[in-house]
């Protein structure tokens, strides 16, 4: 591929102006990792909890209640609604929320690492949350992990803390 290269004279100093093609490809890139933040007002009684979606880490199924889900928050204490999943599911978009099992919805922005076993897989989050991933998901979480990430196949020898 031929490159382009096209100067400008602007005052008494020289820039390089961009081919459109790859502006377009550079404001692609920056557009496809904004967060999409929003809220969720949790209506309880007199009291009204604003969750902002970046400070969601996970949903899951709660099964110590039945008909009610827990959401693990980075900024409070555990919410717990009585709403299914799927409510969730059609508001909080990919990449940053994504199905890791029938009764999970996580964070991919506080994703840490993913464990993938023989039959299910486990995917850490932020305050020591684990969230259980079940074999239909891997693909998914594993692209998810990996989008815009450079990706280097080695074994770490040792993680500071």
């Amino acid at each position: 591929m031929k490159e382009h290269k096209v100067s400008i004279k602007k005052k008494s100093s020289i820039v390089k102006a961009k081919p459109a093609a790859k502006r377009k490809i550079a404001e692609k890139v920056i557009l496809k990792y904004i967060f999409n933040d929003g809220k969720i007002v949790v209506k309880s009684g007199n009291m009204m909890h604003v969750l902002w979606y970046r400070n969601i880490i996970s949903i899951v199924i709660n099964e110590k209640l039945s008909n009610t889900l827990r959401i693990h928050c980075v900024d409070r204490k555990d919410v717990i609604v009585k709403l299914p999943l799927k409510w969730f599911e059609k508001r909080l978009v990919y990449p940053d929320f994504i199905r890791t099992h029938v009764s999970c919805i996580a964070n991919m922005f506080h994703a840490q690492y993913f464990e993938r076993l023989k039959d299910k897989g486990f995917l850490y989050l932020t305050k020591d949350i684990k969230a259980e991933v079940s074999k239909e998901h891997f693909d998914e979480v594993e692209k998810s992990l990996n989008n815009g990430a450079d990706i280097v196949d080695t074994d770490i020898l040792d993680v500071g803390e």
